[in-house]
This record gives C-alpha cells, structure tokens and sequence, in this order.
C-alpha cells in the first residue's frame, strides 16, 4: 500500500514539473533565456536555428531603429519553424535594456510596457530575481499562422513607451520557444534572436502632413495626441493621426509627443478640386452618396484589386476592406455609422479616388 502512495506521489510531481513548461521561464523558475543577462537560451529544450527568431521595434506597423523619448512604440518577436517537425504552439521571453551592460549580469531595463496581450505576462524583476522586467507567456500560445509544420509563424507584440531623454541607446532580446504540446520540452525547439540596438533620438522632433487624396496624415505617429487646425482654427473633434479632408485652405496640426514637447508642424495647403485620379474615378461608379446603409460600387473597366476606407470628418478610420480584381460589382456596409458625412476612399496599387458619402 505504502509503495503505491508513494508511486501516485511520483507520477504527480513529474506532472506537475512537465506541466510547468507551459508557463514563462522567469516566473517559473527566475531565467533569462534572452541573452539580457548574459545568459541565453533553455538547456531544457533543444536548439534549433531553423526556428528562425527576429526582434524589432515597430512604429504604427514599421520597424524603426531610433526611438523618440515618452514616445509609444510595439516590440515585436517572430519566428518561423524551418524544421520537419510539428510545433503548434510557442513561448517566447522579451527584454529592453540600456545598451550600458546590456548584455551582463548588470543589465538595467528601459521603457515601460503596456497592457499584456493574451497568454501574455510582465515578470517583474521583483518576482523573478533578474534585474530587469522580462515579458514571456503566462501559458501556451497557439501558433499565429499555419498547423505546426514547416512554415509555421509565432508572432507576439507587446505595447512599449521609450524611456526618458538621456537613457541612450536601448537593445531588445529575444528568444523563442516552439513546442509540439506534449506536456514535456521533448520535442521542443527553441531560438535566440540576434539582438538589436536602438538608438536614441530628438526628444522633440518635427511634425509634419502628407496627404492621400481627401485623408491627411500626421507625423509622427505613436504621440500621445493629435490636434488639426484650419487656417488656424481647431477642428473640433479632429485629434486622431489622420483626418479626412472636406474643405479647401491651410491645414496644420498639433503633435503632443511627450509632455515636453508640442510640435506644429507647417501649414499644409489643401485643395478638393482635382485631388482623384481621373482614370479611376471614372472607372468607378459610387452610388447612393445619400444612404442610410449600403452604398455600392459598380467597376466599369478593369483597376486590379481596390482597397476601401471610410473616413470620418474627425480624421478616424471607420471601415475598410477590398474589393477582387475581377468583380464588376460590390457593396460597403456603413449601417452601424452614426448619421454625418464620410469620405469613402478607394485606391489600387497605383492610383485613389474619394468620394463623400452621407449616411442619414
């Protein structure tokens, strides 16, 4: 009786240790596998460079090697399983230190991270022992794309704002886990990513417009809030990166970036007259402009494949999608909108036509 308690006590714990690889190596057992601190890599686990592992950091979707101080930006890790095996699910570790002993048993984080996406936890340095914060998964996460095999992606990215003026450069780790599910790092593969420095720039840059047809874009993205102007007059309720364009004259908006630094950027003088691509425009057939819920859009020659966006006047993108390259006909749906006017923007890979649009 006395052996079989004693074997059922076994078997637990080994369960309850193979399970534990499903959670973050820091909260588990206080390891850096990122290379932060000078040590990378999970000796439980094999190694494996076809799980090809990047890091980066991202600017509203691109990567960016100079950071701007207070600035909000996304730390993104990626891998892809290059291996014959099926790995369908991954973990993964993320640090941002100063490039000062990054690297070291002395690493310093830098910048603060935001809301944690799901599966998803902040170690704090506190909790695990490390010197800095380490963000990892808090339980198993499915692939991103694909079943397993080769080809597979694990893609996580994590809300980051850049540290205060002065910290100079920072350097993101990385490492990711792909693992076949089994309960065990059997079969597991895992790869460190090649670290990247990023480089401290202006803590005040310059803001600027550019324009796409009737749609205005600020820069730079990722501030803290936006303001646009008309010939010097605020427009209320126009605060997003983009705003959509009804009325001819001066353009120019302001960019809080930090709590030091408010940028204006130059006056931007916009006109509606010509602003369509005269051979799309006239491919395209957009009716009613009067709707209380669908408007069609009827192709009368070839354009390849359009992208649609619907613009509010407060510059905020409501709806989008994209219409095939061989349909002659197609429909936007524009019921959920509040009653205003909207700009609906169609473009191809080379040309864009804007059409206003009056939801009642």
């Amino acid at each position: 009786m006395k052996q079989k308690i004693v074997l059922f006590v076994f078997v637990g714990l080994v369960s309850v240790l193979l399970s534990s690889y499903r959670s973050g190596y820091a909260a588990r057992a206080g390891g850096d596998g990122t290379g932060a601190t000078g040590s990378s890599g999970c000796s439980c686990h094999g190694f494996s460079s076809s799980i090809a592992t990047t890091v980066e950091l991202d600017s509203a979707g691109v990567p960016v090697t100079t950071y701007i101080p207070g600035m909000a930006y996304t730390v993104k890790i990626a891998a892809t399983n290059g291996t014959t095996s099926t790995l369908s699910s991954f973990g993964f570790q993320v640090a941002v230190v100063q490039s000062t002993n990054a690297g070291t048993s002395g690493a310093v984080g830098a910048g603060t991270w935001g809301s944690m996406p799901t599966n998803v936890q902040l170690t704090t340095a506190a909790n695990s022992g490390l010197p800095m914060d380490l963000v990892e998964q808090s339980s198993r996460i499915a692939a991103t794309s694909g079943s397993g095999g080769n080809g597979t992606t694990y893609v996580e990215s994590i809300p980051w704002t850049a540290p205060a003026s002065g910290t100079g450069s920072v350097v993101i780790y990385g490492v990711m886990n792909a693992v076949n599910g089994n309960g065990s790092s059997s079969g597991d593969k895992n790869n460190v990513a090649t670290p990247v420095t990023i480089t401290e720039g202006a803590n005040c840059p310059a803001s600027s417009i550019t324009a796409t047809g009737h749609v205005l874009k600020a820069s730079p993205s990722g501030a803290i809030s936006y303001q646009w102007y008309l010939n010097g007059t605020a427009i209320p309720g126009a605060t997003f990166i983009s705003y959509a364009a009804t009325t001819s004259g001066a353009y120019t908006v302001a960019v809080t970036v930090n709590s030091n630094c408010i940028s204006t950027s130059n006056a931007f003088n916009y006109s509606n007259v010509g602003i369509n691509d005269p051979s799309l425009a006239t491919a395209l057939e957009v009716y009613p402009t009067l709707t209380t819920g669908k408007v069609n859009i009827r192709i009368n020659s070839p354009v390849n494949t359009l992208t649609y966006n619907i613009y509010g006047l407060d510059g905020r993108k409501y709806n989008m999608g994209t219409i095939a390259a061989d349909a002659t006909n197609a429909t936007v749906d524009m019921s959920t909108l509040s009653t205003g006017l909207y700009i609906l923007q169609l473009e191809n890979q080379t040309q864009s036509a804007t059409f206003k649009i009056v939801k009642e």
